[in-house]
């Protein structure tokens, strides 16, 4: 089975752009992503944090802020690196890892037929969609899991209503799961702070993003795992809604 790891970007006011990442992980490869991540804690975090420590959460680790107030910037983009090559090379004992995105011109959806839609939703709606196409490319006799980063009430409601307009049950009289075949029949919900998946998922968003926005990357983050990004082209939507959907430079 795959697991496809749901996050987006996180809001900030001084980009315009909205990235969903849907990280495609392989179930047989979650402990060695798990393991390596307990390194990177074990070095990175000082003794009498450990185990206090919750997450890695892309922002607060790239800007140095929560748990990360006061480390050295090379140690923590060092942490950066080896995270995000878990993607990118595999470094984590196993084949890198592919990720689909949707990211959204939120001037463009404001000026849209879609103006009152949450970007989030459109977002997760084309990235499903994106990794119902991988499925049939790579992993066509298999089954992926939805499992989506926390969100409150209201936006959970829309992700939910979103994904059971694309992948309904297989009830009569129509027999058919719609646009999602290879999706399992509901999408799960959890804390990334129990899901290294989500952590994982919520880097690469940060990083696609930064890059769409045109934010400076001295470090060469995106780099690491651009091979590995695929943006959500699926048709007729990509078409008809261009103004809405960007995608990084190939």
């Amino acid at each position: 089975m795959q697991l496809a790891y749901f996050d987006d970007s996180g809001s900030d006011k001084q980009s315009g752009i909205l990235a969903v990442v849907a990280l495609i992980v392989p179930d047989d490869q979650i402990m060695n992503i798990e393991i390596l991540v307990g390194t990177v804690i074990d070095s990175l975090i000082p003794e009498d944090k450990k185990e206090s420590f919750e997450r890695f959460h892309a922002h607060e680790l790239y800007c140095g802020e929560g748990p990360f107030s006061g480390l050295d910037d090379r140690d923590r983009f060092d942490a950066i690196l080896k995270l995000l090559e878990v993607v990118g090379s595999g470094d984590a004992g196993s084949p890198p890892l592919p990720f689909v995105y949707s990211a959204i011109d939120k001037k463009g959806l404001e000026k849209s037929p879609f103006r009152s839609a949450l970007a989030t939703d459109v977002a997760f709606g084309m990235s499903a969609l994106g990794v119902e196409e991988w499925m049939l490319e790579n992993a066509s006799d298999g089954l992926c899991l939805f499992l989506l980063d926390e969100a409150n009430d209201k936006v959970k409601k829309e992700l939910q209503a979103s994904f059971r307009a694309l992948r309904s049950q297989i009830r009569p009289p129509t027999w058919t799961p719609n646009r999602l075949w290879h999706v399992h029949d509901a999408v799960y919900f959890g804390s990334s702070k129990d899901s290294v998946g989500l952590q994982i998922a919520d880097l690469c968003a940060y990083f696609v993003r930064r890059q769409l926005s045109g934010q400076p990357d001295p470090e060469g983050f995106f780099s690491v795992i651009a091979k590995q990004a695929i943006c959500s082209v699926i048709e007729p939507e990509w078409s008809q809604y261009k103004g809405i959907f960007v995608r990084h430079s190939m």
